[in-house]
């Protein structure tokens, strides 16, 4: 089934009290995929990165809680290492530079950093859990600071906090999904299928701009679903894009919030293997000592079409294959920078271009986690099999073959 937003006939704007629901609806989905990945050009991601930042032993190249990473105009790359509230800076080789920012309160500090974007001319914006919103000149020191307001940005019945994305307009994109608290709609039990109110909210207005509510994380009960969908979201300068995993469409706004498209992508949803048909939750030990066994998960035919969105510095939007898992993985860790899924095989990537059409395919390193994509290189996380975070610098080489 596809997916939709009707498109809206103007800006709406609404109170946190009177929340605009926008209808879903459906729509034919006409596109055939095998032909259309057939004539894909393959672009290459080189295995071995130019440039390393994580290193043992280097100055300043201890990270932990990599939350993104930015490779500036002039070669250097910034990286937000929430694990020192810092904003660090290498040189286009990786040797460090200097940081912006630590832990604490004063007006060059961040307070357990949330969520950063760049903003025009290498302005790095920054929010953290304290409500305050800084920006970091090129240079890297703080010139503004200021304390938010940010309970216009909490929706009755859904839970904000996890969901508050910057983007580089300086406008928050809201991620909200329904919750059972008291006081609101019962949650159901067994397998369900939760949504997600996607909204913007620009402090300088002071109230949320809807853009509509989406299907969004498959819940067994009170644990995730195995193998389940959920909301995929991603942001540019120019464009915000939303699809839930399990379907064939992407959504798509202007950064200021106005209903522009809705895509169709070619990613097939694959058959699950035979070791997650077979797959039993382990027996887990209580806190009295007690050993529970919980119950089977029920298992879609399918796996969702794809894991993650995201939008290059060109106007592309990359769409991610969603991994052939032998076990379930917490759908919000694909998607999830404090908690990346790394696929160690690499994963594969459909682009499709700033009209929505498919015009290429990736096959990303072994344990990359792209953060950013410009013309021609790929920045991204990877972890070793102890978890140790690197920040890695890959050429990327498009072809139109």
């Amino acid at each position: 089934m596809c997916v939709h937003l009707e498109p809206r006939s103007g800006k709406v704007t609404v109170a946190p009290s009177k929340v605009l629901f926008i209808a879903l609806v459906t729509a034919a989905c006409d596109m055939g995929t095998s032909s259309v990945r057939e004539q894909l050009a393959e672009w290459s991601v080189m295995t071995e990165p130019d440039v390393v930042i994580g290193e043992e032993g280097r100055v300043g190249h201890e990270l932990y809680r990599v939350l993104g990473a930015v490779r500036l105009h002039d070669g250097r790359i910034a990286i937000t290492n929430a694990g020192s509230s810092q904003i660090r800076y290498y040189s286009s080789d990786g040797a460090y530079l200097g940081s912006a920012g630590g832990e604490g309160g004063g007006p060059d500090e961040f307070s357990r950093i949330q969520s950063t974007a760049r903003a025009d001319g290498d302005t790095i914006l920054v929010f953290t859990w304290a409500a305050t919103l800084s920006a970091v000149a090129p240079a890297g020191h703080v010139v503004k600071k200021v304390s938010l307001d940010i309970s216009p940005m909490r929706v009755p019945c859904r839970l904000v906090e996890l969901g508050l994305t910057l983007i580089p307009s300086g406008v928050f994109l809201i991620q909200a999904e329904s919750m059972g608290n008291p006081g609101c709609p019962p949650q159901p039990g067994g397998l369900h299928q939760k949504t997600d109110l996607l909204a913007l909210y620009d402090p300088a207005v002071g109230s949320l701009d809807t853009l509509g509510i989406f299907p969004s994380t498959d819940r067994d009960g009170p644990r995730y679903a195995a193998f389940g969908r959920a909301l995929a979201v991603a942001a540019s300068s120019k464009r915000i894009f939303a699809g839930e995993t399990g379907g064939d469409t992407i959504s798509v706004f202007s950064a200021d919030g106005e209903y522009l498209a809705t895509w169709h992508h070619p990613r097939a949803a694959l058959p699950l293997s035979d070791a997650a048909r077979s797959f039993m939750p382990q027996p887990r030990r209580m806190q009295d000592g007690t050993v529970a066994t919980p119950e089977p998960f029920t298992l879609p035919q399918t796996y969702p079409r794809f894991g993650r969105l995201l939008a290059d510095l060109g106007g592309n939007l990359w769409v991610m294959a969603y991994p052939v898992l032998d076990e379930p993985e917490g759908s919000w860790r694909l998607k999830s920078v404090p908690f990346p899924f790394v696929e160690r095989n690499g994963a594969h990537w459909t682009v499709l271009d700033s009209t929505g059409r498919a015009i290429a395919k990736a096959h990303m390193p072994p344990g990359l986690y792209p953060l950013e994509i410009g013309p021609d290189y790929v920045l991204g996380l990877a972890l070793d099999e102890l978890d140790v975070e690197t920040v890695r610098l890959h050429s990327l080489f498009r072809r139109s073959d």
